[in-house]
């Protein structure tokens, strides 16, 4: 399950290809946040509820940045970036990894096994506003 939110700018020629953000989070709260959150900004922003779905759309509509979830049931954030890294067309697209759980376990092994910056998120619903 995905939705995609254009958001073109007023006169700007059509065949200039806005950024693409994939946020992909089994929160269907998160995924509205996100789309509030970007609302003003000139960001084609494609939602998904799961890795798969989003994945499946990355041939067609490529992404120019990727935002996980860690913690999800079917494919955790890990996962998902570790399937992007190891793509041969995909694997420069950064990955930001993004958790509302965040304990040091999973800090640390965010930096241990991709070096990476974990994102708290906390009171989302009010950052977007």
């Amino acid at each position: 399950m995905s939705e995609s939110m254009l958001l073109p700018t007023p006169g700007e020629p059509e065949q200039k290809r806005l950024p693409t953000v994939y946020f992909i989070d089994d929160s269907a709260t998160m995924r509205e946040v996100i789309k509030i959150a970007f609302r003003r900004e000139n960001i084609n922003v494609v939602t998904c509820g799961d890795a798969r779905s989003a994945l499946a759309q990355f041939e067609q509509n490529p992404p120019d940045v990727v935002i996980t979830d860690v913690i999800m049931p079917d494919q955790d954030g890990y996962s998902v970036c570790s399937e992007i890294k190891q793509h041969p067309e995909f694997g420069h697209i950064p990955v930001v990894l993004m958790s509302g759980v965040v304990n040091k376990s999973v800090a640390d092994k965010t930096v241990r096994e991709w070096h990476a910056v974990l994102m708290r998120v906390e009171h989302a619903a009010e950052a977007a506003r």
